[in-house]
């Protein structure tokens, strides 16, 4: 062989152009997502309860559940995908659908649901985005299917002193009916982790109420048996429609609360609270959107 290419500037050289080149490439490559967790063992979130119409539970500070939409970025860790880069399904997961389709100002549900096809596209790796844009047409095929089937649904009406025996009977009825519905069109491991945990919590307050006596002449622990099984029918009485059209409004006077709450007065604490006061009753237009308002401890 040549002295020429075994000489120690030669391979100096050559090793040099070799790790410019490894590190060109390396500087090409996608960046994974800047929104996505990789999960391990250690950043496992605590399981929550599963959201349902009507209720959105997130674990993250300024989420769109608490503090209002972000409708492009979802808090980084919402959506999670393992070290093999596959769609992590739990609740986190269901939360940041519920951000997009059902916490939005958006027009229709249709709308929503191509800016959330859009962000899992933007930000997700290619496997999990194909388990994800497949699990968001299941999910909007449930939603449709569940508010028709709910609509089909009559109830006795609720009582100004809690759940009737009876009322718990045909919400139970309905629990099974939305379960097995829920099981079919989402799929198993989709109902295990968004579903199961607050349908047996939910199954066991209406089996309780059924079991007890009229709410006037319930005991201390009946009455707050029965509280329970009132929050959960109330909760799987409403429509997904139903919770769209509150939230599209709760989306929009909340921005224009935030908006409005910069003109207030500063200097003088009795005239701001007074003015802060007026803004609420004014601009939240029912008991449920002040109790929202007062709750999340709005300035």
């Amino acid at each position: 062989m040549s002295r020429r290419f075994t000489s120690p500037l030669f391979l100096f050289c050559g090793a040099a152009f070799m790790l410019a080149v490894v590190w060109f490439f390396y500087l090409q490559a996608e960046p994974p997502p800047a929104d996505v967790a990789v999960a391990t063992a250690a950043s496992s979130p605590a399981r929550t309860g599963s959201p349902g119409p009507g209720k959105l539970v997130s674990g993250n500070s300024g989420s769109a559940a608490e503090d209002g939409p972000d409708l492009d970025e979802i808090p980084a860790g919402v959506i999670r995908v393992d070290d093999r880069g596959q769609l992590i399904i739990d609740v986190q997961l269901h939360n940041a659908m519920d951000s997009y389709l059902l916490h939005s100002d958006l027009p229709t549900r249709q709308a929503a649901a191509v800016k959330l096809r859009g962000y899992l596209k933007r930000k997700l790796p290619a496997s999990a985005n194909v388990d994800a844009q497949a699990l968001v047409t299941r999910y909007l095929d449930y939603m449709e299917q569940h508010d028709a089937a709910l609509g089909r649904t009559r109830f006795v009406a609720l009582e100004g002193d809690g759940l009737s025996a009876q009322g718990a009977q045909q919400f139970s009825a309905w629990q099974a009916q939305r379960k097995t519905m829920r099981q079919v069109i989402l799929g198993a491991t989709v109902y295990k982790e968004w579903f199961e945990a607050d349908d047996a919590r939910c199954a066991a307050a209406l089996a309780a109420r059924q079991a007890q006596a009229a709410p006037a002449d319930a005991s201390p622990s009946d009455a707050e048996q029965g509280q329970e099984a009132l929050d959960c029918a109330t909760e799987m009485g409403r429509s997904f429609a139903v919770v769209e059209s509150a939230e599209r409004q709760w989306t929009r006077h909340w921005a224009l609360y935030r908006d409005e709450l910069r003109r207030l007065p500063e200097r003088d604490p009795t005239l701001r609270e007074q003015a802060l006061a007026n803004l609420r009753q004014r601009i939240f237009t029912s008991e449920a959107e002040r109790q929202r308002a007062e709750n999340m401890n709005l300035p």
